[in-house]
């Protein structure tokens, strides 16, 4: 097999796994977005001081659900 085709089959198969966990983490959280999931967009500065402290209580929980995703998934 050349290097091409070799290259071509691993970006398949980095698609089909990324692909199968953005599916697994849609279904569990129901969005990819950090706004949405934090309920705030996090570049603006006044929804940030509206909601002091949400990073710290939502993005932790998130990183364990995908990290949990990839554990389930072999990784």
């Amino acid at each position: 097999m050349g290097c091409i085709a070799l290259v071509s089959t691993a970006a398949k198969r980095c698609y089909e796994i990324t692909s199968a966990f953005m599916e697994e983490f849609l279904k569990r959280k129901g969005t990819v977005r950090c706004r949405d999931l934090l309920g705030y967009d996090v570049r603006d500065t006044e929804a940030r001081s509206r909601f002091p402290g949400r990073q710290k209580e939502v993005c932790p929980k998130v990183i364990e659900e995908a990290v949990s995703i990839l554990e389930e998934m072999g990784f």
